[in-house]
Order: structure tokens, then sequence, then C-alpha cells
């Protein structure tokens, strides 16, 4: 059914938008929810169940850096420094904690982002405002923002400059039409080249 990349989508206007998506500004219908619900199921990224955390600590061991540093203490207690062969060793343990620590924090930061996600959305369907839970999102429907809102997925804004003239105050609102003259001038002329 949708047969544009985002940035083709982006490009285009919004009636155009509307076309591709097969939506309309009255938003969808419930039956249209279903069938694309059907479809494309729900607005959820899949979580893959990662190695448990003592696999992953060994894995710090054998990467090729950790390789080629036991391989240095290896050579070092042949070659009769256990004083160097020791303190590689403890290079390496070092390390691995050191790694395996910040790996370990770089994923609870995610899992705590995912948590902030917006777990509601407003749309219009069938012309009737309604909140939604981000999973029940569909391609096609039409989201309604406010400020302080958080997008819940994959967004083309169809009156995007509304929100520039909520933003911008006084002078800057000269530079927003420009920006808007500008921005239709080269979406035009990328319509002339596809």
């Amino acid at each position: 059914m949708i047969d544009l990349t985002p940035i083709q989508i982006a490009a285009r206007e919004a009636a155009q938008v509307f076309g591709a998506l097969e939506g309309r500004p009255a938003g969808l219908t419930s039956e249209e929810v279903a069938a694309r619900r059907a479809q494309y199921g729900v607005n959820r990224v899949p979580e893959a169940p990662g190695p448990s955390l003592l696999l992953r600590l060994g894995s710090q061991f054998v990467h090729l850096f950790a390789l080629l540093l036991w391989a240095g203490g290896f050579l070092a207690f042949l070659a009769g420094l256990p004083e160097l062969g020791g303190a590689i060793v403890a290079v390496i343990v070092i390390n691995a904690i050191f790694s395996f620590w910040q790996e370990y924090r770089a994923e609870r930061a995610v899992a705590a982002l995912r948590r902030l996600l917006p777990g509601r959305a407003k749309v219009r369907r069938g012309g009737v405002v309604e909140e939604v839970l981000a999973e029940e999102l569909v391609p096609g429907d039409l989201l309604l923002l406010a400020e302080g809102d958080r997008i819940s997925a994959d967004a083309r804004l169809v009156e995007p400059w509304d929100l520039l003239f909520l933003l911008l105050p006084g002078p800057l609102l000269l530079l927003a039409e420009e920006l808007r003259k500008l921005v239709a001038r080269r979406a035009e002329a990328s319509h002339r080249t596809q």
C-alpha cells in the first residue's frame, strides 16, 4: 500500500501524502484502522533478548584487542618476564570490567529512554479526536500534537508552519515565512526531477 520512502513522503504536499497513505484529513475509519493493524501489526519496536550478563562479561576477554594482549602476556611469561606478563593480564581484566560496566550502563540508559516514550497519542479517526495507546497507531493515522507532546511514531507534519508560528516570536516570523517559501521551491524542484 505505501510505496513511498520517508524522504519522498516528506517532499510531497499534504494532499499527496494523504493519497499515498490512503488517508484523509478527517482521519481513518475504524475499519481501516483494523485492516492496517492486521497488515502492519502494532506500533512497537521488538526487543530481542540479549545475551546473559556472564556471557557479555566473558566477551570482553576475547575481542581482538584482548586477544592481542593475551598473546603479549603469554609471550612475556615465556620470555621470563612475569612482572610484565602479570601487568598485561591486569590490564586485560581492568579493561574487561570497565568495558562491561560502560556497556551495562548504556543499555540501562536505552531502557530508560524507552520508558520515556509516550504511552498515548491523540489522533483524529473518523472525524473524531481520540486518545489511543501509542501501540495502536497505524500508517495513515492523523496525529494531533500540542506543545510538549512526544511523538509516538514516525510522522510527517501536515501543517508544520502553524508550529513555527507558535514557536517563533516577533521578527522571526518573517524568517519563518522565507523558510516556508524556500522549502516550497525546493519541494517543487524535487517533484520536477522525479
